[in-house]
């Protein structure tokens, strides 16, 4: 069993880590909506 500073360190953690992939797939569509506007494809959303 998991003391409480390890349990809440843990949680911490893997809530970081959703953090992360949301704002990678944000950054992903972002970064794929300029290339496809820079090659005159316009912006579709």
């Amino acid at each position: 069993m998991l003391n409480t500073i390890d349990y809440l360190t843990n949680q911490n953690n893997l809530f970081t880590a959703r953090i992360n992939v949301l704002i990678s797939q944000y950054d992903y569509v972002f970064r794929m909506k300029v290339l496809e506007y820079y090659k005159g494809l316009g912006i579709k959303l």
